[in-house]
C-alpha cells in the first residue's frame, strides 16, 4: 500500500525525523527532518540499511514483523535516537519516528525545552546558533532547506562553511577582534551579504545576529532572510517603472509626432493625385515612408501601454503584413521570417497590441533557438478543435528544441533556460496570460535537435455587423451628396488644419477651419438658416477647450451634429462614454478613411432624423 498525498502532508507536520515503510521493508515516504538527518533521500531504501542497529535489520515474514509496536535505541550520524515503530492501517505499513535519546532521565528535555525546540523549527526563516568560536551548535529545518545542507553537515561545523571563501578566511580574525575590542560589524547591525550553499552557489541574504551569554560564554543567534525574491520584485518594479516612463514619454511625443506625420502623408496624397511620372513616384514614396513611420509610432504606443486592453475585431492578414516588418527589423537578416496567410479573410476579437506582443515574444524565442541563424515561420489557419472553430497562429523554428524535462515549466513566470542577464523568464508566461484572457489556448511541440512549434488558438470573431448609415443604404432617407456636407474642422496645429482642409475640399466637401474650440462654438452659435448636413472634426488635445469637451458643449446645443475626434494619442485617454454619432480616428489617417467616416456618420444622423415621429 502506498501512502496518499494527505498522508505525506500529515507526516511533514511531525517535527522529529519520521519515515513510513511498507511490508517489503522499503521506505515509501519520509518527512523533511528525515531527509536532513540522513543527508539523502530515504525513499526506496531498505529500512534496515538506514537503521542497522534497530529491530529492522533482518525483517522476517512480512518484513515489518515484530517491529510494529516496538521501540529500539539506534544511532544516526553519531547521535543517539529512540526508534519508535507503530503499524498504521493495514497491510504491514509501519511508521517509524526517531526521537533524540538521553542516557539519564535528568538529560531528558523539559516541557519548556521541548516548546523552545519546536518553536525554533516552526520559524520560516533560517536560524543558526553558534558558540563563541563560531562553531554551529544548532540549526532549524529552514536553514538546511535554504543552504541545501543536511543538519549533520552543519552542526559542529564552522560558520565560515556558509560564507564565500574570501570572507570565510577572515571570519576567525573578525571574532578575535570582536572579543578583544568589542567592535561589532554584524552583531546588532542587520546587513545584506552573500552566503554560500552546499553546491557553491552564492545567494543574497539579509543577516541579523544577536548575542547572549550562557555560563559566561558568548552565544550567537543569527537569522537570515533570502533576498532573491526581494531582488526579483525590485527588478520587476524597476522594469515596470521604466515601462511606465516609456509609456508617458511615448504618449507625450505621440501627439506632436503623429501631427507631423499627418501633414506629410496628407500632402503626399495630394501631390500624388496631381503629379505624373517620376514625380508621382516620389510622392508615393514620401507617403509610404510616412505610413511606415506611423506604424512604428503606433507599435511603440501599444507596447508601452501596460493596462489598456481594447478587444475588438481584428483582420489577421493586414495586421500580420504590417507587423512582419517590425519583426524582421528586430530579429535581423540572419533570421528570415516566412509569413504564411490563408487566402480567405480571418477575423479574431482581441486587443491588437496584445496579439502583436504574443507574436513578438514567440518570434524572439524562436530567434534565440537559432543562434547561427535560420528561418522562422509564422503561419495562420482555421482549425476545428474540440472547443469549436479556432484560428491557429503557429510560430516554428528548426532550432535546438526544448529539453523534455523543462517543457512542463516553460510557461511559468520567471522560468528561463537562458544565461543570467539575457532573459527575464516573462516572455512565454506573458504570452500564456494574454492568450488565456482572450479565451484561447497555447501549446508547444518540441524535439531536441529538430525544433519547436508554438501554437496559439483563438476563437474567431462573430460575423461583423454592418455599420448603420452607410452610403449604400436604401432606407427612408436621401443620402447626402458630398458637396452638401459642411465640415467644421478644429485643430490648433496650423499645418494639420491646412493639410486636412485641402484634402476635404478637393474631395468636394464644404470646409471651414478653426484654431480653437471657442472659435468653433461661436461659429455654430452664429449659424443662421438651414446649412444642410454638418459634422464636427476636432482634435482631442487642445488648450483651453479639449475636443471631447467641445463635442459635449456642441451636443447640448446641436445634438443632431455628429462628431469625429482625431488624435495622435491612444484612444484609451478618451472619455469612456462617447455620443451615439461620435467616433475616434487615430492620426495619421488615410484621407479616404476620414472621408468614408464623415459620410457614414452624416448619413446615420440623417437616418435617425428621418425615423423621428
Amino acid at each position: 500500500m502506498n501512502l496518499t498525498v494527505d498522508g505525506r502532508l500529515v507526516l511533514d507536520t511531525i517535527v522529529d525525523p519520521a519515515l513510513i515503510h511498507g511490508p517489503d521493508g522499503l521506505v515509501q515516504t519520509a518527512n523533511g527532518a528525515a531527509h536532513e538527518l540522513f543527508g539523502l533521500d530515504p525513499v526506496g531504501r531498505p529500512i534496515g540499511e538506514l537503521l542497522p542497529e534497530g529491530p529492522f535489520a533482518e525483517p522476517e515474514g512480512d518484513g515489518a514483523g515484530d517491529a510494529a509496536g516496538h521501540q529500539a535505541p539506534v544511532s544516526c550520524g553519531g547521535e543517539p535516537f529512540l526508534a519508535i515503530a507503530r503499524e498504521v492501517g493495514m497491510h504491514g505499513v509501519v511508521l517509524v519516528v526517531l526521537r533524540p535519546r538521553h542516557s539519564h532521565a535528568s538529560d531528558a528535555p523539559s516541557p519548556a525545552e521541548i516548546l523552545l525546540s519546536r518553536a525554533i523549527e516552526t520559524i520560516p526563516d533560517p536560524l543558526l546558533i553558534a558558540d563563541a568560536e563560531g562553531v554551529i551548535q544548532r540549526v532549524n529545518g529552514a536553514t538546511c532547506t535554504l543552504f541545501r545542507f543536511a543538519r549533520t553537515d552543519l552542526v559542529g561545523a564552522s560558520l565560515d562553511r556558509l560564507m564565500p571563501e574570501d570572507h570565510g578566511a577572515n571570519h576567525g580574525q573578525y571574532l578575535e577582534r570582536y572579543r578583544r575590542t568589542g567592535e561589532a560589524r554584524l552583531i546588532g547591525k542587520p546587513r545584506e551579504l552573500l552566503a554560500r550553499r552546499s553546491d557553491g552557489e552564492l545567494i543574497p541574504i539579509r543577516l541579523s545576529v544577536g548575542e547572549t551569554t550562557i555560563d559566561g560564554q558568548s552565544v550567537y543567534v543569527g537569522t537570515c532572510h533570502d533576498l532573491r525574491v526581494v531582488r526579483r520584485l525590485e527588478r520587476e518594479l524597476h522594469q515596470r517603472q521604466k515601462m511606465d516612463a516609456l509609456g508617458q514619454l511615448a504618449s507625450g511625443v505621440a501627439h506632436d509626432f503623429n501631427n507631423l506625420l499627418l501633414v506629410v502623408t496628407q500632402n503626399a496624397a495630394l501631390l500624388e493625385a496631381e503629379l505624373d511620372g517620376e514625380h508621382r513616384e516620389l510622392a508615393e514614396e514620401i507617403g509610404e515612408a510616412g505610413h511606415r513611420a506611423s506604424d512604428v509610432s503606433q507599435q511603440l504606443l501599444q507596447f508601452s501601454r501596460q493596462d489598456a486592453v481594447e478587444a475588438r475585431d481584428v483582420a489577421v492578414a493586414p495586421l500580420l503584413e504590417r507587423f512582419a516588418g517590425m519583426l524582421r527589423r528586430i530579429v535581423g537578416v540572419a533570421h528570415p521570417i516566412d509569413v504564411q496567410l490563408p487566402s480567405e479573410p480571418i477575423v479574431v476579437r482581441v486587443d491588437p497590441g496584445q496579439l502583436e506582443q504574443v507574436l513578438l515574444n514567440l518570434v524572439i524565442n524562436a530567434r534565440d533557438a537559432l543562434p547561427d541563424g535560420g528561418t522562422i515561420t509564422v503561419a495562420v489557419a482555421r482549425r476545428e478543435t474540440s472547443d469549436g472553430p479556432r484560428v491557429r497562429f503557429q510560430v516554428s523554428d528548426r532550432g535546438e528544441g526544448i529539453d523534455p524535462e523543462v517543457l512542463p515549466n516553460i510557461f511559468d513566470p520567471f522560468f528561463t533556460t537562458k544565461e543570467r542577464g539575457t532573459g527575464t523568464g516573462l516572455g512565454l508566461s506573458t504570452a500564456w496570460g494574454i492568450v488565456r484572457s482572450a479565451g484561447g489556448s497555447i501549446h508547444v511541440d518540441s524535439e531536441l535537435g529538430r525544433g519547436t512549434t508554438f501554437s496559439v488558438y483563438l476563437p474567431p470573431s462573430e460575423v461583423s455587423r454592418a455599420a448603420p448609415g452607410r452610403t449604400s443604404s436604401t432606407g427612408g432617407f436621401q443620402a447626402a451628396p458630398i458637396e452638401d456636407v459642411l465640415v467644421t474642422l478644429v485643430d490648433d496645429d496650423r499645418m494639420v488644419r491646412n493639410a486636412v482642409r485641402r484634402w476635404l475640399a478637393r474631395a468636394g466637401y464644404q470646409v471651414r477651419g478653426f484654431a480653437s474650440g471657442q472659435e468653433a462654438l461661436a461659429a455654430f452659435d452664429g449659424d443662421t438658416g438651414d446649412l444642410g448636413p454638418q459634422i464636427l472634426v476636432t482634435d482631442v488635445v487642445m488648450p483651453h477647450l479639449s475636443g471631447p469637451e467641445l463635442a459635449r458643449k456642441l451636443a447640448e446645443r446641436h445634438p443632431e451634429i455628429p462628431v469625429i475626434l482625431i488624435s495622435g494619442q491612444p484612444a484609451d485617454q478618451l472619455p469612456a462614454e462617447l455620443g451615439r454619432h461620435t467616433r475616434f480616428l487615430a492620426k495619421p489617417f488615410e484621407p479616404k478613411h476620414l472621408s468614408q467616416l464623415i459620410l457614414e456618420l452624416v448619413n446615420a444622423a440623417l437616418s435617425d432624423r428621418a425615423e423621428e415621429p
